[in-house]
């Protein structure tokens, strides 16, 4: 990061105003696009001065949390860096007049400035979110802004993909002892459970996301099967068929 990096951004209009750009500098920046060594700045729609103009707080091989808050109606303009207040700006300004791009921004000139780093979980919201949520949002840390899927009985699937709620694990299959070859949810994981074959006979694997949540148990049941199977747990060729069925 030596010269000029765009982080967000989108060109303005015939009078070059009505600019979003997030931009940083490296070491050596840019004085003719007003961006000083060492510097993140922020325009938020005039032609000819940067509105927010702070230390870039940009490190190489470091994350670093950004976050700006725009209201154009009431002229508040917001910068946090990893949750924290940075920087703000009341400039009267008029919103974007274009797309906005991320990981580079290009001048009204015909300039291109990009990002030499990696982006992730970039959002744009319908609303200005309070110093708290930005905070709650840096906090959370690698888990990121993705929500759980619920997954009610805990077995991996998730209950909008799961076929057979409720799963109990481990199970009450087998009922005498766990055969050759068969296979069911004795441990508490979600990975079947087998005797392997003596020498070079046929070895599988399967999990509950393969069965879509459903135990030997459930498969008997969903496949109205006999003692055999609940005896000695569910045999390769049971698991398989079931597993065709509910992964069309």
């Amino acid at each position: 990061m030596n010269t000029v990096h765009g982080l967000i951004g989108t060109f303005g209009d015939v009078s070059e105003n009505d600019r979003l750009w997030i931009v940083a500098g490296g070491p050596q920046g840019d004085i003719s696009v007003g961006v000083e060594p060492n510097t993140l700045v922020v325009n938020l729609g005039s032609c000819c001065v940067n509105d927010i103009i702070t230390t870039s707080p940009l490190a190489v091989g470091t994350w670093t949390h950004i976050a700006l808050t725009f209201d154009y109606v009431n002229d508040v303009y917001t910068l946090y860096f990893n949750g924290q207040f940075a920087a703000s700006s009341t400039a009267l300004r008029d919103p974007p007049t274009h797309a906005v791009s991320f990981g580079g921004i290009t001048s009204d000139f015909g300039q291109f400035f990009f990002f030499p780093g990696r982006l992730d979980e970039v959002t744009l919201y319908s609303r200005v979110l309070s110093p708290s949520e930005i905070l709650a949002i840096y906090n959370a840390g690698s888990a990121g802004k993705c929500i759980p899927m619920p997954d009610a009985d805990g077995d991996g699937v998730p209950d909008a993909e799961d076929v057979c709620p409720g799963t109990v694990i481990p199970e009450e299959v087998p009922t005498v002892r766990l055969g050759v070859n068969r296979f069911a949810l004795t441990n508490n994981d979600t990975i079947f459970d087998t005797v392997a074959p003596p020498g070079g006979g046929p070895r599988s694997t399967f999990t509950t996301e393969d069965t879509k949540g459903c135990s030997c148990a459930q498969i008997i049941q969903m496949l109205g099967l006999g003692q055999g199977q609940r005896n000695f747990g569910c045999s390769i060729g049971i698991m398989q068929e079931w597993i065709n069925m509910v992964n069309p």
